[in-house]
């Protein structure tokens, strides 16, 4: 295993790291992974158990923690409860299984803990063997089925036996999590077997042995291909070793610093990656590494000093060989003894022919919405599992009665099933996978697939998923949507900038954030933000983690100095940028980016990194950035707190929703739009003054024909959206007296747009959100509703197109549809204008008298925040 193939794990993507959208890499494929280290002494580990029936006689396993160990002498004697699938005792006793060279079952009466549909679907004769080969005088370790058809020689081959049926059938999540249930499922052991007796601490934290990194696995796009990705650790390159990091030479050269730094979330190396079996192995003397280097005196040295099951023995005799100027100890010390659980979040595309492959040389399962799809455990060699979506799909997987996902059946979720009982094309699915390294040897680990869409991870290098920006006395208010948690370290590092002097700063270069600005001839300005304080939010959403900042932009001028007489005002198109140092492997002058700037210092002090200890890696300028815009155009039409009850289930029940799942984003409020009259347009100074002096003449605006509901629902002429499209009228009234049943916040716009709501309780919980768009071809059928001129005239009559009044009606429901209490709610609302598609003068606009076309505007982003009361009557 090379040093790339070492970043592959921790962070050679090149994702961009700007504010705004996280920018779609499709040359990799993430999955978020928990890894557990586990010290070579715990009792489930280094038992070499599939090797103690019938291998040897029992006194020659005098190396320590086997033949004067009373648990492992009773685990090897009773193989009916114990026992570890292997060639002896299956031949013997029919103990442990096979499996086809396709990855499936082939005996359905071995392997009962999967679903009758998944128990025997092997559509091979051949069964799965393992073996070394010789191709042209190199030695590989593969599969027979691979080899020997391309003319290799075998050297030798064995069956691959599993042990099946050590967990069962179904996951377990805990609801009280929220969606963190996905990263805390629960697996059980179902029966004794291959040195699983506490196997409850192998995916816990609720012991005294695991110690715990969370951080991603990476998988490179497969070159050539549309979408499979893959990334393969095998005896051939080296072994899979996610803790350790290896140099070009396979020398381990330290530890991957995971979530709270090596020296507390790992054992570190406490074994040898060669086959040293505690026992008189009768081809001990002609064993090779992949190298061909031999390995026999390693082995002999490792026993001496104790063997695989004491600490410090493999460290020994590595230290050893390097005393004599031998490598060959560093380049096998390595950390073993770790179990893996993994998951994403996929959606299934109907018909792709998705799959999902993993291959490991000791423990493996995977579950897919909770219930177990491939199942070999035990400690063996590297053995194969697949898992076809569509086949799946077809079974209607995961959606049977007792399930434990089967009631996900909102809109997108995984049991949202067609008629016939089938998954939905489009909906999401769970993946978990759950490995085990528990011996040395070898460390096999591939994973292959073609889901082609996968759920942002969340333990990956920190990505931006929103931005919104704000002014606040001075300052410029800036709150991030990220995908994943920061690191303390470096959540510390930018509020220590708050403490330090403007000159600190320039001195420093403590400049985590850089600011681009892009001319209309291509021309890129530089600007610094430097912090004043940075805190997580108190509000937090479904989206990702919330962090606020204020701060002040300067300019750098064109010798590299930042000038720091005048702040600079944050415009439109502006692009936030943080990590713009990293090229993916080693640190670099930012000058390359920046001219003159020398930051390098403090930014390679000070990497902005995620809770997974990753960081992002540039360069971070170009499409990557959200242009944002500063206004606030909005109006919350009604102000009053005590509003009638709204009849919630009515409306779940008319969108074919139910209360408890997850709604959808557009299912919690509905949207009316208004087209404005040629008053609006006429006035002098544009619709903006219309708007306002309407407002001021009723500040209410409880009447407002174009700003409000008349009573049972729109105003004259408007369209309403609610979740199941367009609708006569919504879901919200108003009472006797006038009293609107939601909440509602409207704006002018006059182009396609997407709009955005985040409601909070006051002590910034996330309680829901609302999302909806309206289409080119929506806006263009409101814009032609007033008879609008089609472009391919003059613009310079009427009638005309003002725009119009969209008016957002949030329901008073959680997002799980339940009813909200009574008390103040904090509502953020983002809103993004985004361009004409029809090409430029396709759209007469009236505005401030006059008539202009509509052509290409800048995509625009505005934002605002606002809190309310709220207190339910009866209706």
């Amino acid at each position: 295993m090379n040093r790339m193939k070492r970043f592959l794990f921790t962070s050679s993507i090149a994702l961009l790291g700007a504010f705004g959208a996280a920018v779609a890499d499709d040359t990799y494929a993430e999955l978020d992974i928990i890894v557990r280290d586990f010290p070579v002494t715990h009792p489930d580990f280094e038992n070499f158990q599939e090797e103690a029936y019938g291998k040897s006689p029992w006194s020659d396993w005098s190396y320590s923690g086997y033949n004067s160990d009373a648990t492992w002498l009773e685990r090897r004697g009773d193989y009916s409860t114990y026992g570890c699938g292997n060639e002896v005792l299956y031949e013997a006793t029919g103990f442990g299984a096979v499996i086809g060279v396709d990855g499936y079952p082939m005996d359905a009466t071995l392997f009962t803990n999967l679903p009758s549909y998944l128990q025997a679907v092997s559509s091979s004769a051949e069964n799965l063997k393992y073996g070394e080969f010789d191709c042209d005088g190199t030695i590989y370790r593969g599969y027979y089925s691979d080899y020997i058809p391309i003319g290799c020689t075998e050297n030798w081959s064995q069956l691959v036996y599993v042990t099946p049926n050590m967990v069962s059938s179904y996951l377990t999540f805990d609801a009280t999590l929220g969606e963190d249930m996905m990263y805390e499922p629960i697996i059980t052991r179902a029966n004794y077997a291959c040195d699983n007796v506490y196997f409850d601490q192998w995916y816990s934290d609720d012991n005294d042995w695991a110690k715990r990194t969370n951080t991603v696995l990476q998988l490179p796009k497969v070159e050539g291909s549309t979408n499979e990705y893959e990334v393969d650790y095998n005896w051939n390159n080296g072994g899979y070793f996610p803790l350790d990091v290896v140099d070009e030479n396979n020398l381990r050269t330290g530890a991957f610093a995971g979530t709270n730094g090596y020296e507390t979330s790992q054992y570190g190396p406490q074994s040898l990656s060669i086959f040293c079996p505690p026992y008189n192995y009768q081809y001990a003397s002609s064993q090779a590494d992949y190298e061909g280097n031999k390995t026999d005196g390693l082995c002999t040295m490792w026993l001496a000093q104790g063997g695989p099951r004491v600490e410090g023995a493999a460290q020994a005799a590595a230290d050893y060989y390097t005393n004599l100027g031998d490598p060959i100890g560093l380049k096998h010390l390595r950390n073993y003894g770790l179990t893996m659980m993994g998951y994403a979040k996929f959606k299934y595309k109907e018909g792709n022919g998705e799959i999902f492959e993993f291959i490991g040389d000791d423990d493996m399962w995977i579950y897919i919405d909770g219930v177990l799809v491939v199942d070999l455990g035990g400690t063996h060699l590297a053995a194969y599992g697949k898992v076809d979506m569509d086949y799946l799909a077809a079974n209607g997987h995961g959606c049977h009665a007792g399930e434990p996902l089967a009631d996900s059946t909102a809109s997108g979720q995984n049991c949202n099933l067609d008629e016939d009982g089938t998954w939905k094309d489009g909906s999401w699915h769970h993946l978990h996978f759950f490995y085990a390294d528990r011996q040395t040897d070898g460390s096999n680990m591939k994973i292959h697939t073609t889901l082609s869409e996968l759920a942002a991870s969340r333990y990956g290098q920190p990505a931006v998923n929103e931005v919104t920006i704000t002014p606040e006395e001075g300052n410029w208010v800036v709150t991030l949507t990220l995908n994943t948690e920061l690191s303390d370290e470096t959540v510390a590092a930018i509020q220590a900038i708050a403490s330090m002097s403007l000159e600190e700063v320039v001195a420093q270069g403590a400049y985590p954030f850089i600011v681009s600005r892009t001319d209309a001839d291509g021309n890129v300005s530089y600007f610094v933000y430097v912090v004043s304080s940075f805190e997580k939010s108190t509000n937090q959403s479904g989206d990702g983690v919330n962090y606020t900042m204020t701060g002040t932009m300067y300019a750098v001028n064109s010798d590299g100095t930042v000038d720091t007489s005048t702040p600079i005002t944050p415009s439109s198109g502006d692009a936030f940028s943080f990590n713009y140092y990293n090229d993916g492997s080693e640190l670099e002058s930012v000058d390359d980016y920046i001219p003159g700037v020398t930051t390098t210092s403090w930014i390679a002090a000070n990497p902005i990194t995620s809770v997974g200890g990753l960081a992002v890696t540039g360069p971070t300028y170009g499409g990557a950035s959200l242009e944002v815009s500063i206004s606030e155009n909005f109006t919350v039409v009604d102000k009053t707190i005590t509003r009638p009850a709204f009849d919630v289930s009515t409306m779940l029940s008319q969108q074919g929703l139910s209360e408890g799942d997850d709604l959808p984003k557009s299912a919690t409020g509905e949207i009316q739009l208004t087209v404005l009259p040629e008053e609006a347009g006429a006035a002098t100074n544009g619709v903006d003054s219309w708007l306002n002096a309407t407002s001021s003449a009723d500040p209410s605006m409880t009447n407002q024909q174009y700003l409000g509901s008349s009573n049972g629902g729109a105003a004259a002429g408007a369209t309403i959206k609610t979740y199941s499209g367009s609708s006569a009228s919504g879901y919200c009234y108003q009472d006797g007296n006038g009293v609107e049943s939601c909440t509602s916040i409207s704006f002018w716009v006059s182009r396609p747009f997407r709009v955005n709501v985040r409601v909070f309780d006051h002590l910034g919980h996330f309680i829901s959100q609302y999302t909806q768009s309206v289409s080119n071809d929506e806006m263009k059928a409101l814009a032609e509703s007033t008879g609008l001129h089609d472009g391919t005239g003059t613009c310079s009559t009427a009638p005309s197109f003002s725009g119009i009044v969209a008016t957002v009606k949030l329901y008073p429901i959680s997002q799980t549809g339940r009813k909200i209490a009574t008390g103040p709610y904090i509502y953020q609302i983002a809103l993004i204008k985004q361009a004409w598609d029809d090409g430029a003068n396709s759209y007469c606009f009236y505005y401030a008298g006059a008539y202009s076309p509509v052509g290409e505007e800048a995509y625009e982003r505005s934002s605002f925040d606002k809190t309310l009361g709220y207190r339910r009557t009866t209706k």
